[in-house]
């Protein structure tokens, strides 16, 4: 009876065992790139500028109240009113030279009318006085609001032509906020606008 035949089987002795594949680290999903994933919310921007008129009276009247100004960017500066303690009708209310809501010093020795200090209209852009909306007016021209049979009042504009930068001309920080005891007609200097009945200081805030 024949040997059974034996099969070995031989490895050469030069070959490499192949490495062993790692599986990659799984990626950590991006919400950012989900379908219907809100967006990245914005960088704010600068705290806008903001200031504020204290009103008071002039005189022995009972005007009280006050103005807000927040800047809007460039140019551009939103301004709230609120008064009381007024006569019912249209009266008009802007922006003054002059930085003080006393008496004036005049030049015969006297003393001028209540908030005559604060001086003519602010002007910084050189132009003629007119009524917001129109093509001339001054940068503080902020024309008339309405005083009810209470005797208050409330106003809310965009102007343009000054800033509430802490230096510059084209600045209204300092500068005297009238309060008018009459109405702004658009024309002359100033409106023919009547006595200074109330007056504020716009300061920052």
């Amino acid at each position: 009876m024949g040997q059974p035949l034996a099969v070995v089987l031989f490895l050469g002795c030069g070959a490499k065992t192949a490495p062993a594949l790692v599986p990659d680290a799984p990626t950590a999903p991006n919400p950012a790139a989900a379908p219907g994933a809100p967006a990245a919310p914005a960088a704010t921007g600068a705290k806008r500028r903001r200031a504020v008129a204290k009103i008071a009276t002039t005189s022995d009247g009972g005007v009280s109240g006050q103005a807000t100004f927040v800047a809007q960017g460039g140019d551009q500066v939103e301004v709230a009113l609120e008064v009381s303690g007024m006569t019912p009708g249209q009266r008009a209310w802007h922006i003054h030279q002059g930085t003080s809501c006393g008496r004036d010093k005049l030049a015969d020795g006297g003393i001028g009318g209540p908030g005559t200090a604060a001086g003519p209209h602010w002007n910084p852009g050189k132009m003629a006085h007119g009524l917001p909306g129109t093509k001339m007016h001054h940068a503080g021209d902020f024309g008339n609001f309405t005083v009810d049979s209470s005797g208050k009042g409330s106003a809310k504009l965009t102007a343009s032509g000054f800033t509430l930068e802490d230096t510059g001309e084209t600045s209204a920080l300092g500068h005297a906020l009238i309060i008018h005891g009459g109405t702004d007609n658009g024309g002359g200097e100033n409106g023919d606008a009547g006595p200074r009945v109330g007056c504020g200081i716009i300061e920052k805030q």
